[in-house]
């Protein structure tokens, strides 16, 4: 070996292999890693591994002696032993274990970029590709923008890489783009076009279903945003404030069209006389993802005369608590699909909320709810919204003496109107509760008195004029609505000495145990009692018997197998679940407790910039839809929806003819089969019957070829010695002799030689002279041309002979 041969394989050795488009595979996992992670994974976590991009990026340009291959593998091993141990943290804290792979996934992913071998870019291009199709399954706009941006790098790097391929030297630089721009610019004219129709159908609701194993990933979502994102800055985006009073986020909008306006009652009460039995709807009002099964809080009444319950000032006026208890917040989500209530529903108690879609109402707020104020417009439907619902725990409630949370004094939840409570009444609740002197079994003896012995009617009769409703239900009617069985244990309990008050709202709903909604409708409006306890505070009781409550398991039998509640809430109050109370141990923090630093500031910012861009872009649209040229009768949006509908219309009726003929097989079957029969014979004769054809009309192009051959010889020799060689090579293509990767036309024509020796001989005088008409600067004549039409006309008598009849060597 040479000393300059030595001195190049040195040097190509001296650094790691890389491909052409290096830097197009590292920005493809880049956009990878954000489609999988953004918004979604963990944020601190997701911005590390972007970072290390760009040193791993950079590892392929540092030769061996400034970062050796042993230190390499040892960064490799390093960064597959992080993962693992991230992977098992994340699984410690209960992560779904799609997440938990994903994150893995895109850190091992890193790891090939540190080996020495070219045909690791290839894996780091599969995962790029498997990221981009995760993220496809979290609606955000940072999505729809980084898609389009992957698919023009691919289209760049398939045209530089497939040339190079041909070429079959890959450090070869071939100038693809400067000689191609026309076509290439054509392509992404069509790329954008498709695009802009993709875009029209990417969903910015997820699907609501799920597969094999529980998601990282919401089922049901109304806005760009997934369920994660809260986890990527700790923000309260609404949240009371010291006085009590709702401070929306910053830069509210709203997703779709602004509904009617709120008209709230001025005067609110709940009638316990029988008016309120009208019969409830069907029709879905709103969704919730919840890790328990709670009672869902619209209004609640703390003063009773005998006839109605009301809201007084001295409740509604509560802005919040008196103190602050031990307890913790579970995160519930909203989707409202039906406005018939101004109310913001929530479990007891809320914390704050945060609402999903952009958008700025005016509220009012106390300690147990937030509600629209009148005379503005309701959120455009499907509208989402979080809230976060303090949920005490049994334990840290035992061990305080004082657990009143009000300002309002314990006995204004005592008070009852004494002219109108019966004595028969007053025995009644002494009598169930003279076995006990514990506040907790008085109220589940009453309650489980009302269950037990009275029975449910939607449409009941009305309390006669004069009468106490409760006295009445009790000793006379004894069948009713909910708003009976509410106000009657509310009633007994405060002649026990208990506080309560009546609360009106949605029963927990139907559990959906694909989607892990709760799924509330309008047969679901309840009302129910509320009664407080030193050991656990406000606590839900139902007095209603639990078989006309509507709460069922879908779907139907498969559903029940995947029920994590149970009848639970059926027996005991909804607070006291052991599911409730796992969520309502001290634990890790959720991070709701922390301040917003600099750090999250910052990080909320980058996260949300897509959807700021997204927003801008929105309001350009709309501004540009009521601008001149929508006056001019031009609108770029009318008109690709035109287009759009035009293409949806003819598939449509593409569809419906194939579906009609398939209704026309199944009736006519026998013809049908014929038919089919007749098309696959069809199908095969076509290409025989074409292939036919195509080889009489190259055998007239040769004809042709050889007399144009002979005219010409004397005036254009150079045309005639072209078109001998046209009509030797499309004649050897006939008759089974091609030529093989464009091997050289003399070594070509020797190997024919080696088959048959005047085929070879005839075939190597006609390649030799058309060699002699390209490349040499001696010019050819007529005697040239001559032998050229000789050779020839002996290769077209060759090939019409039979080959039984020639002598071929094998």
């Amino acid at each position: 070996m040479s000393i300059e041969k030595r001195k190049k394989g040195k040097k190509a050795t001296d650094r790691p292999e890389r491909v052409p488009y290096h830097w197009i595979y590292f920005v493809m996992m880049i956009l990878g890693i954000i489609a999988a992670l953004w918004q979604h994974g963990h944020p601190y976590y997701t911005v590390s591994v972007l970072a290390l991009v760009v040193p791993c990026f950079a590892a392929a340009y540092i030769p061996y002696r400034i970062f050796p291959i042993y230190a390499r593998k040892i960064l490799m091993w390093l960064m597959i032993a992080a993962t693992f141990i991230w992977g098992a943290y994340r699984l410690s804290r209960h992560i779904p274990i799609d997440m938990v792979l994903i994150e893995g996934i895109c850190l091992m992913a890193l790891v090939f970029s540190f080996s020495h071998k070219a045909r690791t870019y290839g894996y780091m291009l599969l995962i790029s590709v498997l990221l981009m199709l995760y993220g496809s399954l979290l609606p955000r706009t940072i999505y729809l923008a980084i898609v389009p941006i992957a698919f023009i790098l691919v289209m760049f790097m398939i045209y530089g890489s497939r040339v190079n391929a041909l070429t079959g030297d890959p450090t070869l630089k071939i100038k693809v783009f400067k000689y191609n721009w026309g076509k290439i610019l054509i392509h992404l004219i069509l790329l954008l076009l498709f695009w802009i129709y993709f875009y029209t159908l990417m969903p910015t609701e997820e699907v609501r279903g799920e597969g094999l194993f529980i998601t990282s990933f919401k089922n049901t979502n109304t806005s760009y945003l997934p369920p994660k994102v809260n986890n990527w800055f700790k923000m309260k985006h609404v949240r009371r404030s010291t006085t009590g009073a709702t401070i929306p986020g910053k830069k509210p909008t709203t997703a779709g069209k602004k509904g009617p306006k709120v008209k709230a009652k001025s005067k609110q009460g709940m009638s316990s006389d029988g008016s309120g039995a009208a019969p409830p709807g069907k029709d879905l009002v709103f969704r919730v993802k919840s890790p328990a099964k709670l009672y869902w809080v619209g209004q609640m009444y703390d003063h009773y005369d005998g006839d109605t319950w009301s809201a007084t000032r001295y409740m509604t006026r509560q802005k919040k608590m008196k103190k602050e208890d031990d307890s913790k917040s579970i995160l519930l989500e909203f989707t409202i699909e039906k406005w018939i209530s101004p109310v913001l529903y929530t479990a007891y108690r809320p914390e704050y909320y945060n609402l999903n879609n952009i958008f700025s109402p005016k509220l009012e707020s106390n300690f147990y709810r937030s509600s629209f104020k009148k005379n503005q417009n309701y959120p455009g439907l499907p509208f989402s919204y979080s809230v976060h619902t303090a949920i005490s725990s049994t334990e840290v409630l035992k061990k305080s003496k004082d657990n009143w949370p009000e300002k309002t004094k314990r006995s204004h939840y005592l008070q009852l109107p004494k002219k109108k409570i019966s004595a028969r009444l007053k025995s009644l609740a002494k009598k169930l509760t003279e076995s006990t002197r514990d506040p907790y079994k008085k109220a589940i003896i009453l309650r489980n008195y009302l269950r037990t012995n009275y029975k449910y009617k939607q449409n009941s009769e009305r309390t006669p004029p004069g009468r106490e409703a409760v006295d009445f239900f009790i000793f006379n009617l004894k069948k009713g609505h909910c708003e009976y069985f509410a106000s009657s244990l509310a009633v007994l309990t405060r002649l026990c000495g208990l506080p309560s008050r009546v609360v009106t709202g949605f029963s927990p709903g139907n559990y959906n145990a694909l989607t892990k909604l709760f799924e509330i409708h309008e047969y679901h409006a309840h009302a129910w009692t509320q009664v407080f306890f030193d050991r656990y505070g406000w606590l839900t009781l139902d007095a209603t018997p639990p078989g006309y409550i509507v709460s069922r398991t879908t779907p139907f039998a498969i559903g029940r197998l995947h029920d994590p509640f149970g009848n639970e809430w059926k027996v005991r109050p909804p607070e006291l679940a052991m599911k409730v109370q796992e969520l309502a141990t001290p634990g890790e923090s959720d991070g709701s407790d922390i301040k917003q630093d600099l750090a999250d500031r910052i990080l909320y910012d980058i996260v949300m910039l897509p959807e700021t861009i997204g927003g801008a872009m929105d309001r350009l649209i709309e501004k540009f839809k009521s601008s001149d040229n929508k006056k001019k009768g031009f609108s770029f949006r009318k008109t690709f929806t035109k287009i759009k509908k035009a293409i949806e219309k003819l598939v449509k009726s593409l569809k419906n003819r194939f579906l009609n003929m398939c209704d026309w097989f199944k009736t006519h079957i026998i013809l049908g089969l014929i038919c089919l029969i007749g098309i696959g014979l069809l199908i095969m004769i076509i290409p025989i019957i074409f292939k036919f054809l195509h080889r009489i009309y190259e055998k007239y192009r040769c004809k042709r070829w050889i007399r144009e051959a002979v005219e010409q010889r004397e005036q254009s020799p150079k045309q005639a010695i072209h078109n001998c060689y046209l009509a030797v090579r499309k004649m050897l293509e006939l008759n089974g002799y091609p030529r093989i990767n464009n091997m050289d036309l003399l070594d070509y024509a020797s190997l024919l030689g080696k088959k048959e020796q005047e085929l070879g001989n005839s075939t190597l005088a006609v390649f030799f002279l058309y060699n002699q008409l390209e490349y040499s600067p001696f010019p050819v004549n007529t005697a040239k041309a001559k032998i050229a039409i000789k050779r020839t006309i002996v290769v077209q008598t060759i090939m019409a002979t039979p080959k039984k009849q020639r002598n071929i060597t094998t």
